[in-house]
């Protein structure tokens, strides 16, 4: 009985295996237009960015990169968890011909380093508002892409009064308000959340449990996952790159605090105009969560692409450069009428 059951298993687990590798094959086999970007595009140097490095309120140091003319109106893109600034390539350099487009490395990302508060949406939340000071931004367009949305969530409710001078719009990209996880999860995660600050001895995180990211068939299912429909390997390969490179701290620390994140009252609080855009095919925060933000947002455009996934900036750049330029002047025309509002409102004094 025990050796069948054994060999029965085994067997399960050979078929599995054959099957992914059969999957990642015909994956790996599609035509892929993409593959010349990866050096022109993704390539930060041959993109021509700026780089700068901004001191943290905690000791840290911000990294971010930016291209375009400098009175251009500012796009600050925040990434998802376990990417990193370069994964913004596509719209740097498509926006950059009238954005100022500013890719931020959030915390323990990329070039960025944590300081002695480490991890958390509101630190994220609070370096966001650091760049915007120490870069002197006005009437800014944030993006938040999945743990860079929630991170934006966080800064609505913390910085409101940013909003309006500073900034001007909010895009929410392939994010959540909140992730539905089971009672059970809940209790099992907040008993967690205070470790989310724990910084240990040196390697301590390290020894955790993480997968290794290496280039292999198990590999490339799972991120070919965070794709839709299409998925050209090069960007599949680019993605698995950037999270091979987020070390273990990062991703744990960060990790607790995105499954305790709360944001309809932020939310609900937050009047500013705003994009959401989602994917249909996302597996990761999928549409329905996008619909939620923009329900509870008072002041929210929702669009969801067809057969998309979670990787939107990669998967879709040109339609994410359409949507950002028509937020953009409907948000200038708005400003406009706001502007001649006010003037006809002031009343005149006679001499």
């Amino acid at each position: 009985m025990g050796a069948g059951l054994t060999t029965l298993v085994a067997g399960a687990g050979l078929a599995a295996r054959r099957g992914i590798h059969r999957y990642v094959a015909t994956q790996r086999a599609v035509p892929d237009p993409a593959a010349a970007d990866i050096d022109d595009v993704f390539d930060l140097e041959v993109l021509g960015v700026t780089h700068h490095r901004l001191p943290t309120h905690d000791g840290g140091e911000i990294h971010l990169i930016e291209k375009g003319p400098a009175d251009g109106r500012p796009l600050v893109l925040l990434h998802g968890i376990t990417m990193s600034s370069r994964v913004w390539g596509y719209q740097l350099r498509d926006l950059s011909d009238t954005f100022r487009v500013i890719a931020v490395d959030l915390r323990g990302h990329g070039e960025s380093r944590e300081g002695t508060d480490a991890f958390g949406l509101d630190r994220m939340a609070h370096d966001l508002a650091t760049v915007l000071d120490a870069l002197d931004l006005r009437n800014a367009i944030v993006v938040g892409h999945s743990m860079g949305g929630m991170a934006l969530m966080r800064f609505c409710a913390d910085f409101p009064v940013m909003f309006g001078e500073q900034v001007e719009g909010v895009v929410f990209l392939a994010t959540a308000p909140v992730l539905p996880l089971p009672i059970i999860a809940q209790r099992i995660v907040k008993r967690l959340a205070p470790i989310a600050t724990w910084r240990g001895e040196s390697g301590g995180w390290d020894c955790l449990p993480h997968w290794n990211w290496r280039d292999d068939d198990r590999t490339y299912f799972l991120v070919r996952r965070s794709f839709g429909t299409v998925a050209p390997p090069s960007l599949v390969e680019l993605t698995r790159l950037l999270v091979a490179e987020a070390p273990p701290t990062t991703v744990w620390q960060s990790g607790i605090g995105i499954v305790t994140h709360d944001a309809d009252d932020a939310l609900a609080a937050t009047k500013t105009p705003a994009l959401v855009i989602g994917g249909e095919r996302d597996h990761i925060t999928p549409a329905a969560l996008s619909r939620r933000i923009a329900e509870i947002l008072p002041n929210a455009e929702l669009h969801l692409l067809p057969d998309a996934g979670h990787q939107l900036m990669l998967e879709r750049p040109d339609e994410i450069a359409a949507l950002v330029r028509a937020f953009a002047v409907e948000i200038a025309e708005k400003g406009s009428e706001r502007v001649a509002e006010e003037q006809d409102a002031t009343p005149v004094r006679s001499s």
